[in-house]
């Protein structure tokens, strides 16, 4: 009969417990890049505040705020949003 290879397909699919691995590989993958994403976003965030601690100390020491002060902390709190909002995303 036509029907039975096809039923003969989907009973080998169900009885086909491979699936379950396949899927919590690709989610453990999943989890490994986003873990590495982090990582890189920590790794950057520890620049930026080394910058921000760095123009701090020359304020604190000369009383002058350096012109690249503004844009720093622009930056630094765009940073901090993006690595808030990619947090969010991956509801960590």
């Amino acid at each position: 009969m036509p029907g039975e290879s096809n039923r003969a397909v989907a009973l080998a699919v169900l009885r086909f417990d491979g699936g379950n691995e396949l899927i919590i590989h690709s989610m453990k993958a999943r989890r490994r890049e986003q873990l590495g994403e982090l990582l890189a976003m920590r790794r950057l965030m520890a620049t930026i505040a080394n910058n921000v601690n760095q123009l701090a100390k020359h304020a604190n020491q000369t009383g002058e705020v350096p012109a690249e002060a503004a844009a720093t902390l622009r930056i630094a709190r765009t940073f901090g949003e993006e690595a808030l909002a990619k947090l969010e995303e991956y509801r960590l």
